[in-house]
């Protein structure tokens, strides 16, 4: 229970039974893992003698080795069985859980699941606490590992951080209850990117933007779309030549480069950061740390009337 002191806040707010789930599913991915304990096991006297049913199945696991993935239903052929997506490497697998039958049949639907699979010779199977995830989508995930570790670009560079330490990932279940938030169609999830360009002028994108100055920072707020829920806007420091996108919609973060094409300044299409409002709490809440992608915001911040 030591892996999880660090924890103790989440863990105690979870069900009593959870923590302990979760130890016997650690101590079954460190067993059966790639290069795991199973492997140094082989040898062992107490190894040696057990049966022959027994030691075909360790050495079945060993070739086949169990790992924790994030992955989502394409279809499902049977009521127990189900086609799935790994989120981390696109591959498709099919899974036998009558526990995601449950979870499905309870929740309807669900953006993803965190799961410990193992192959069983015809598909995979699950073991241990099966973690649906309503209102994470990959792109929070992508963000979270990368506030564990900046060098994680991309999704396919998760599986060797779950091999190292999943109890991280874990703990997203404290949140996965949580739906998506939309207003209308669009969903509610910041959309951030930063560029260095020194030659950026502000002033020449006042007929599309609204421009408030605080030297040496400029707030460039799209107009029509600088409002609740799109909040799409640009925040320049002409000394250090940082220019940040901000939006709370897909929409909103699309209007901003749409617009600025328009102009003949061409950036990068899709945004460098994308996580929605659930993923922020957690990750303040699981790694006690604050999500802040924009430090100029609160320069322009107005403050609150005293009767408020």
């Amino acid at each position: 229970m030591q892996n999880l002191a660090k924890y103790r806040k989440i863990v105690t707010a979870m069900p009593k039974q959870w923590a302990p789930m979760l130890m016997s599913q650690y101590s079954a991915f460190r067993l059966f893992k790639q290069n795991g304990f199973a492997l140094k096991y082989l040898n062992h006297h107490e190894i040696k003698i057990r049966s022959e049913e027994e030691l075909v199945y360790l050495h079945f696991q060993i070739v086949n080795p169990w790992r924790f993935t994030y992955c989502s239903v394409i279809d499902r052929p049977a009521p127990r069985c189900f086609n799935m997506r790994d989120i981390l490497s696109g591959e498709t697998f099919l899974l036998f859980s009558p526990g995601i039958a449950d979870s499905l049949e309870k929740l309807g639907s669900v953006q993803m699941f965190f799961l410990l699979i193992g192959f069983n010779g015809q598909c995979w199977q699950t073991y241990g606490p099966l973690a649906h995830l309503i209102g994470i989508i990959p792109a929070d995930i992508l963000f979270f590992a990368q506030q564990i570790n900046k060098n994680a670009g991309k999704l396919s560079d998760l599986p060797e951080m779950l091999d190292r330490d999943p109890f991280p990932f874990m703990m997203l279940f404290k949140g996965g209850e949580i739906p998506l938030t939309f207003h209308d169609a669009d969903m509610i999830v910041l959309n951030s990117s930063e560029f260095y360009d020194e030659h950026f002028d502000p002033e020449q994108y006042a007929d599309s933007f609204k421009l408030t100055k605080k030297y040496p920072l400029y707030k460039l707020s799209l107009k029509y779309w600088g409002e609740f829920p799109h909040f799409a806007a640009c925040y320049y420091h002409s000394e250090k030549h940082r220019l940040i996108l901000t939006a709370m919609t897909d929409r909103g973060y699309e209007k901003i480069i749409h617009t600025y094409r328009k102009a003949a300044y061409h950036l990068a299409p899709d945004p460098q950061h994308r996580v929605t409002i659930n993923m922020a709490h957690l990750i303040k809440e699981i790694l006690r740390k604050d999500v802040i992608l924009n430090p100029y915001e609160k320069t322009f911040e107005e403050p609150d009337p005293p009767d408020s």
